[in-house]
């Protein structure tokens, strides 16, 4: 006999992606990669037995068509993906074992799996062993889903010790087995929060202040100027220029404080000046730079292997026609300050 539910929720699932197939390419790899995440959303409405959440599928391709806007699309899927994980955990009477794993699994794939281009099924098999290790030891509760979410989020596994941070929260999980039950709702919430981030990953795990104080330059006159240790440079400003776009290459292991040099009287810093690159996933357990108060980068790539690069802006003197910048000659030969633009 064919069971026919089983065959209702494969083509369920075969439809969907083919259905956001269909839309064909669009701005971002989380757009591109959006079959897969309707076929986690199916994955999900089965595990909560619910056919209810199957209509977070036209709702994401509602989204894909209706916004324009990157940052409103990608926000959207995450909502509509929330909503619908979440409502599929509620659904559940009893959350048994292997239905808590799946639901953590499916977590983990938006968070971490969506959109990649650099993917190691070594590093990532061991990760996965130590979110299905916390959701057991957790009783198979909200809060385990929640903390093997979260050991998902902040493990960039690269380099290798830092596995050592779902083992960390393997031992919160065993510590707060009692507090499960009491903790549900607040769990439920957290899931929620991570999975509406879910396009943005990456940024929310290293660099999360970028989300609420990021503001990429819009108005530039790009000057991409190369100065190395010991050369200054007069630049001419450009008419209603209101600031600088400054960024280092090779300095994302710089202490902190260690002087760059100075833009006109003020002296510059490494914090108030970082790496351009110095949040890729690669490069942030080895880099001693963090995301500056005035950043002024753009978003390179999405999902975990999202960063923002590491453009600040400099206030300019009001009426400048002329800056001067030089960089200190103690600096290691091959950092570079990097003058990238002008910003109107």
């Amino acid at each position: 006999m064919i069971d026919r539910r089983a065959v209702t929720w494969i083509a369920a699932g075969v439809l969907s992606f083919y259905a956001c197939w269909r839309l064909g390419a669009h701005a971002t790899s989380i757009d591109r990669a959006l079959p897969w995440v309707a076929l986690i959303v199916v994955a999900v409405a089965w595990l909560g037995e619910s056919s209810a959440v199957l209509c977070a599928v036209p709702l994401l391709i509602g989204c894909a068509i209706t916004f324009p806007n990157d940052r409103t699309r990608l926000l959207s899927y995450g909502v509509v993906v929330a909503v619908g994980f979440c409502g599929a955990m509620l659904n559940v009477d009893e959350l048994t074992f292997p239905r808590a794993t799946g639901f953590a699994i499916a977590g983990t794939a938006l968070i971490r799996w969506i959109a990649r281009e650099h993917f190691s099924f070594i590093r990532e098999a061991m990760l996965l062993f130590l979110i299905v290790m916390i959701v057991a030891v957790a009783r198979r509760s909200a809060l385990g889903i929640a903390l093997a979410l979260v050991a998902a989020l902040y493990t960039p596994t690269i380099p290798l010790r830092t596995l050592a941070i779902p083992i960390g929260i393997l031992a919160i999980a065993w510590l707060t087995r009692p507090l499960s039950t009491h903790l549900s709702a607040l769990s439920t919430l957290l899931i929620a929060l991570m999975l509406t981030l879910f396009p943005y990953s990456g940024i929310l795990a290293r660099t999360p202040r970028y989300l609420r104080h990021g503001n990429p330059a819009k108005d530039r006159v790009n000057l991409y100027w190369a100065m190395h240790p010991g050369q200054t440079q007069t630049f001419e400003v450009p008419p209603d220029a209101k600031n600088v776009i400054l960024s280092l290459s090779n300095g994302a292991n710089l202490k902190r404080r260690t002087v760059v040099g100075h833009l006109g009287e003020q002296e510059l810093h490494v914090g108030d000046v970082v790496d351009w690159g110095f949040a890729r996933r690669e490069e942030w357990w080895r880099s001693t730079n963090r995301m500056p108060r005035h950043a002024a980068g753009h978003i390179r790539a999405y999902g975990y292997d999202g960063w923002v690069d590491g453009a600040v802006r400099f206030a300019l003197p009001p009426g400048a026609q002329t800056i001067q910048l030089n960089v200190d000659p103690r600096l290691p030969r091959e950092t570079i300050l990097q003058v990238e633009a002008f910003e109107r």
